[in-house]
């Protein structure tokens, strides 16, 4: 009888189309249903007659829609408290350090330094549900400003100017090879 309950959701489906959309598919229910979902008009009888039975109706309750906040599945396990602790600890420690901070990091860290094993799914979401929540930071890059950097951009400014007369124009011709030219 399961093929019939597809069947079913479909004939309670049907009830709620507009009747001019249904009339231009076919004249009789049963049309409709075999066109609808391709079965056979034999079957599609079958399951009409079924429906309209007691047991069809019993047997076959409408389908229910997902109520917002249930959930599908076995229960979620949460970290303890201590471990959550932990877990924040972790995630402190590597954002004042500077270092990266991802989820694969953390659970290393976690098994490495407190015997902790858990899922990375899990993670994440004790992670989301602790109020801690992933966005990328705005720090500089620690090359950028490095000494040897700033020495040559000066350098390479300084030989830069001394190559332009007082109009702004090269003295000596310059070639580069690549499209660096664009200054």
């Amino acid at each position: 009888m399961d093929e019939y309950c597809i069947i079913i959701n479909v004939l309670r489906f049907m009830d709620t189309m507009p009747k001019s959309f249904l009339s231009g598919i076919a004249v009789s229910r049963r049309d409709q249903l075999s066109i609808i979902t391709g079965v056979s008009h034999k079957i599609a009888q079958q399951a009409i007659d079924y429906f309209n039975s007691e047991n069809g109706l019993q047997d076959h309750p409408p389908p229910t829609e997902a109520v917002e906040g249930s959930k599908r599945g076995r229960k979620r396990k949460p970290l303890e408290e201590l471990q959550r602790e932990r877990l924040k600890g972790i995630v402190q420690n590597l954002n004042k350090s500077g270092a990266s901070c991802t989820s694969t990091i953390i659970k290393n860290r976690l098994e490495a330094d407190h015997q902790i094993k858990t899922n990375k799914s899990t993670l994440v979401r004790q992670l989301k549900t602790s109020g801690l929540k992933y966005s990328k930071g705005n720090r500089p890059n620690k090359d950028h400003e490095s000494p040897v950097n700033v020495n040559y951009r000066r350098r390479y400014v300084q030989e830069r100017l001394t190559n332009l007369d007082e109009n702004g124009k090269p003295i000596r011709p310059e070639v580069f090879l690549d499209e660096s030219y664009i200054h």
